[in-house]
């Protein structure tokens, strides 16, 4: 044994723990200990004693085996390398170079150093075990496939397009391997790597190739090639370090030594012609081209059928062989040769015997091969909501401190086309908690993140796209389209900006079709909570119409739970403590950190997904939906929420006004009022007799909506009957303070609603002056009002009225009366039609009220 005292602690604590296991009795036998100064490693020669066990149909194992471990210095938190001093193994699954023992596949997750050298040796005993039952690589886990010694000198292919049906095994008229060309693009900043992004058959390139076009890729890209061959079987466990031998082990899956050579041929020379396409230079006479024929690393694929973990499904684990440069300056000459010339046949024979006398004593070099295909790789994110992205159109509206992290979210679950918007640029203040550069600075942010978004998947995949517009998003907004090629599939507005909230409200409420889904986003003024606006695809209401329903949530229905996001995004007054991070003309912002302001944009973008993805239940499945999100409080926010609370809402009942001036969208809890207090007339007055009351909402003017929240019974003093209904005035300035005062004056008074039982939703000459009194100045109204009639003739008038809840109307009258339209003084009120009228205090008995009341409605 040599001296400990150069050995590690660990070394030491290795060759203790052994000797203990030793000590027992039938346990395993210390025979020798060395340590090499220069490789600091420590070498134990171990026994341990297998006799008793049954044999199996795999490795053969004697009655004691002898075992090799070499204890780096770092154990116990590496395990140690286990050995065999003989290749009777060489060949099985998991036994590298013919004599090392794979034991883990994960070491960084299977090897637990606190189990230190008896978990070493628990691990070795059931690897023997396995091995000689043959079941290393059992049914239902991925096979391990053969393994090539990879060197990153030799170069890199990473895999993008999947083989599919163009593996042999798939294809019941091919006997042997399947000769394929692998269409590639070669990175601009790294000549020695190719990314594969589609196949095609040897034999159709050959004929582009002969024909003077090799094919090209989207949008008229040049693509180098690289020859691949897909075998029917496996040469070995380990691919060969010699050419002889790989191409003997090629030779034995059915694929000749000539026909690899006449592939590898043809593609050497279309890398040629693509090069002098590509205006690459060609060398001078006597020097070789970089990398290979045409500039383009010379690569054989090899694949082998592989198994995945659904039974059944073989797919092609893939190695490539580089060649060096004098062989492919061999195949490049033989190439030109077989497609340009036929009266040179000497010529071409004598160089094709001279490229396989070369292939044959090269050394095999195998580049590292990185795979993306999506038919051999799981996405990590492959159980997220982030999936719902993928091969989505994606519209980010703002590229701050929300919109930025939120776009590189969207392209790194697989968006295919996205479009960034903003109209700012880059100034120093924003680096704190942007993802730009000091050089960006002044350059305008839209184009900047584009730039840097390419770059994660640098072009790679058909019809992936990312494009940056550096423009006012409201006048982006304002030409959307509802559908077509050119719409989105997802709007996400990060801009924190009211009035492109605004523009994409009237967008969907002035065109026709159905409006993708979209999600908006904002911050509280300390980067403390956000909340997220979730609008399904055709659902009635955009981001400002979830937006507002939150603000009415969070102080009536929902005060407890939204105590904080009223105060802090919907304070009762203009907040005086705003953020203006620059001098001058500056936006006004919140403050926060990058670590904040990207933990929220994260949490609100994986909300959102989980809404959209269906994977929450309750509110988050509504058509409309929002959610608060929170950080932990902090000192100055000590009584703070926590946790995330979503809201929801069902569709609301959506209509143009007669003129087309508005889209009108009425809240079901206000038709569910209309239809209760008309079914609470018919039940006490008789079915015929109208009723009415207010509507209580918003006229939003610059979005062309009026927004409907709830609807009003009638007042006490409200006359009805079959021919008219007058709206009383006690209690309706009371009713209406209390809703303004319970929403912070979001919802207000916008009009009046009456019904037309059995009749038409028209209005008359008594409604028509009513809403033109409402409205006047002179007896101090509102500037504008809607009117809104509900009617229509049995059976479709009682149908809804006794129907299930959520039915619509089955008609409905709307008009926004303007203060405009009735200039001068009020008009003179027809006198009552003759009649019998109820008070609605008094349903049975009736009453006379003089015309110039001044809450007015109308009568048929």
């Amino acid at each position: 044994m040599t001296d400990p005292a150069a050995w590690s602690d660990g070394q030491r604590l290795a060759l203790e723990q052994l000797q203990a296991l030793a000590a027992g009795h039938g346990g395993p036998e210390v025979l020798r200990v060395t340590y090499g100064r220069a490789s600091r490693q420590l070498e134990i020669l171990l026994s341990i004693p297998l006799d008793g066990r049954e044999p199996g149909p795999g490795i053969h194992l004697r009655q004691r085996e002898t075992f090799l471990l070499i204890v780096r210095d770092d154990f116990p938190f590496a395990p140690p390398i286990v050995q065999v001093r003989h290749r009777r193994w060489a060949g099985t699954p998991h036994v590298q170079w013919g004599y090392q023992l794979c034991l883990y596949a994960a070491p960084s997750t299977e090897w637990a150093p606190s189990d230190g050298m008896r978990g070493l040796v628990d691990r070795l005993l059931l690897w023997l075990e396995r091995a000689a039952a043959a079941t290393l690589d059992a049914d239902g886990v991925p096979l391990h496939p053969p393994v090539a010694y990879t060197s990153g000198a030799s170069g890199s292919l990473v895999v993008r397009a999947d083989l599919g049906d163009r593996v042999p095994w798939r294809c019941p008229s091919t006997d042997g391997p399947a000769l394929l060309v692998a269409l590639c693009t070669q990175d601009s900043r790294n000549g020695e790597r190719l990314d594969v992004i589609n196949w095609m058959d040897a034999s159709e390139y050959r004929k582009r190739v002969s024909a003077g076009g090799p094919p090209k890729g989207p949008n008229g890209r040049h693509l180098v090639a690289a020859a691949a061959v897909v075998l029917t079987g496996d040469i070995g466990f380990e691919y060969p370090h010699h050419g002889g031998d790989l191409l003997s082990g090629l030779e034995q899956q059915g694929l000749p030594r000539e026909e690899l050579l006449a592939l590898m041929a043809g593609v050497a020379y279309g890398n040629v012609l693509v090069a002098k396409q590509r205006g690459v230079p060609t060398p001078p006479e006597g020097e070789e081209w970089p990398y290979g024929p045409g500039a383009v690393p010379q690569m054989v694929i090899v694949g082998t059928p592989s198994r995945e973990v659904v039974p059944g499904e073989r797919v092609a684990h893939l190695v490539a062989w580089r060649i060096d440069s004098l062989t492919g300056k061999l195949t490049g000459r033989l190439g030109k040769l077989m497609t340009t010339s036929r009266k040179r046949h000497d010529n071409r024979d004598r160089l094709n015997q001279l490229g396989l006398d070369w292939l044959d004593t090269d050394p095999v070099r195998w580049a590292r091969v990185f795979e993306d295909r999506r038919e051999t790789t799981r996405r990590r994110d492959a159980e997220s909501s982030a999936t719902w992205l993928g091969g989505q159109r994606v519209l980010v509206l703002g590229c701050g401190a929300l919109g930025a992290p939120v776009a590189e979210a969207v392209v790194r679950a697989g968006g295919s086309d996205v479009t960034v918007i903003d109209n700012g640029v880059i100034t120093p203040g924003i680096l704190v908690r942007q993802p730009y550069m000091d050089r960006d600075i002044g350059r305008p942010k839209a184009l900047v993140l584009a730039e840097r978004l390419r770059l994660i998947y640098p072009g790679c995949y058909p019809g992936y796209r990312v494009t940056g517009g550096s423009q006012n998003a409201v006048g982006y907004v304002s030409r959307l389209p509802a559908e077509g090629d050119d719409r989105f599939d997802l709007i996400i507005d990060a801009t924190a900006d009211a009035a492109v909230r605004s523009a994409l409200e009237r967008r969907r409420a002035t065109t026709s079709g159905t409006w993708p889904a979209l999600l908006t986003v904002l911050v509280g003024h300390r980067a403390r909570r956000g909340v997220i606006a979730v609008s399904r695809a055709g659902a009635s209401g955009g981001g400002d119409d979830v937006l507002r329903r939150l603000g009415i949530a969070a102080r009536s229905t929902h005060a407890t739970q939204l105590a904080d996001v009223a105060t802090d995004l919907y304070p009762s007054s203009p907040r005086t403590d705003v953020f203006l991070p620059e001098p001058g003309c500056s936006a006004p912002t919140f403050t926060g950190s990058h670590v904040e302001s990207t933990a929220l944009a994260a949490a609100l973008l994986s909300a959102g997904l989980d809404a959209l993805a269906g994977r929450l239940p309750g509110a988050p499945c509504l058509p409309m939906a929002a959610a608060a999100i929170r950080l932990e409080p902090t000192d100055d926010d000590a009584h703070g929420a926590t946790g995330t609370t979503w809201v929801g809402w069902p569709e609301d009942c959506v209509q143009s006004t007669v003129d087309g001036a508005f889209q009108v969208r009425v809240s079901q809890t206000a038709l569910g009022t209309i239809r209760a207090e008309v079914r609470r007339g018919a039940r006490l007055r008789g079915p015929d007799i109208e009723t009415g009351g207010m509507l209580l909402g918003q006229i939003d003017e610059a979005a062309g909506v009026v927004y409907i929240d709830d609807a009003t019974p009638p007042t006490p003093d409200s006359l009805c009957s079959a021919v008219h209904f007058r709206h009383g005035i006690e209690g309706s300035q009371d009713l209406v303070e209390h809703y303004a005062r319970t929403t912070g004056t979001i919802t207000s008074f916008v009009g009046m609603w009456h019904t037309h039982p059995d009749g038409p939703a028209v209005p008359s000459r008594t409604d028509e002056t009513g809403m033109a009194n409402l409205v006047t100045s002179a007896l101090g109204g509102p500037p504008r009002c809607l009117m809104l009639i509900v009617g229509g003739y049995d059976p479709a008038w009682t149908g809804w009225r006794d129907g299930a809840d959520r039915t619509p109307p089955p008609q409905l009258y709307l008009r926004v009366v303007h203060r405009a339209d009735s200039s001068g003084p009020p008009p003179q009120q027809p006198a009552l039609p003759p009649g019998k009228y109820f008070r609605v205090r008094e349903s049975i008995e009736p009453h006379e009220v003089p015309w110039w009341r001044r809450w007015l409605g109308g009568s048929r």
